[in-house]
């Protein structure tokens, strides 16, 4: 898919589910659905140990996810 041409609010259509599934998922725990859109093969630094590791580290320091603000795109 050539992103190039794509408006702003394009764009954000396209990442808005992908950023709903890593949030839900990592708050869940769930690296398989988490690394779904990931390409193939994934890195091996994602692997379900590493994740829930990353996660649980994110959550003692911040919480977990619970909503997020767009502010801007980077081309």
């Amino acid at each position: 898919m050539d992103l190039t041409n794509q408006t702003d609010q394009q764009l954000l259509a396209l990442a808005t589910p992908l950023m709903d599934n890593i949030m839900l998922t990592a708050n869940r725990l769930d690296n398989t659905a988490h690394i779904r859109d990931f390409p193939r093969p994934v890195p091996e630094h994602f692997s379900e140990e590493s994740f829930t590791e990353q996660c649980q580290a994110v959550r003692r320091r911040y919480g977990t996810y619970t909503n997020r603000e767009y502010l801007g795109l980077t081309r």
